[in-house]
């Protein structure tokens, strides 16, 4: 524990709650160990009720709900699999400290779990703590600013190798005939790609004060002599590239 608590920063040992609108939360830094063979996973948890205590939470997504585990995740991870294996009730989880706030944890998460940790035999995290969903796109994104090294990421490459090979894998023991498959590359042969896409966006040109209504942007590109990608780029950034017509831009509805 005191290994833990000086890689910490800002932290309480006892429950520190915080008001967020009209609810109380707590941000916890936590040790969930399997008891059979002392594997161990850490995290941050955020809590939202009176007493953490009594929070459910094992950790990496999985709760206790009604004597069973749930979780809101597709989870195939290390953890994940040693829970499915022996069992929530031979893992035990243990407070390491609070904090005023989810940055202070984050940052603590980050100092403990780093990448000389996660190699560890004994560890079932995955990736360096500290990291947390994307929620936006560039200086809105949570973890813009936030770097793999080619350690971590051949570390994580290894992590992961086979994870979905043979039984793991979902489509495991399903099997498409020759027939299945002829029939559904007929039905989707052409689709969508010449107009008949209710969805595709027609494009108005005018050539010699004449008008031409192509049904997509991919019979456009082919009538102009463009590739698909270059097709899209053009409408998409609203360009005129010729002097021998002039596309509609003023009536185009993206």
């Amino acid at each position: 524990m005191k290994e833990y608590l000086s890689l910490c920063v800002n932290f309480h040992l006892e429950p520190f709650p915080v008001r967020r609108g009209k609810v109380w939360k707590y941000y916890y830094l936590y040790e969930t160990t399997n008891k059979i063979n002392g594997n161990k996973y850490i995290g941050l948890r955020t809590y939202c009720g009176a007493y953490p205590e009594n929070d459910s939470y094992l950790g990496n997504g999985f709760k206790i709900s009604k004597g069973k585990v749930v979780s809101g995740f597709k989870n195939n991870t290390r953890f994940a699999k040693e829970l499915n294996k022996f069992g929530f009730k031979n893992f035990e989880k243990r407070i390491i400290c609070f904090f005023e706030n989810k940055r202070d944890g984050l940052i603590s998460e980050r100092n403990i779990v780093n990448e000389e940790f996660i190699k560890l035999p004994n560890v079932l995290n995955m990736v360096v703590g500290g990291g947390k969903p994307p929620t936006g796109s560039g200086r809105q994104n949570n973890n813009y600013g936030n770097y793999w090294t080619e350690e971590m990421k051949k570390n994580l490459s290894l992590k992961m190798k086979g994870r979905y090979k043979g039984e793991a894998n979902p489509n495991y023991g399903n099997k498409w005939s020759e027939d299945k498959k002829r029939k559904l590359s007929e039905k989707k042969k052409g689709k969508g790609l010449k107009g008949d896409n209710p969805n595709s966006k027609k494009v108005r040109i005018v050539v010699n004060e004449q008008e031409l209504v192509f049904g997509s942007i991919l019979e456009f590109g082919e009538w102009a002599s463009l590739s698909k990608k270059v097709a899209y780029n053009v409408i998409a950034n609203r360009k005129q590239i010729s002097n021998k017509y002039t596309i509609d831009y003023e009536n185009f509805k993206n």
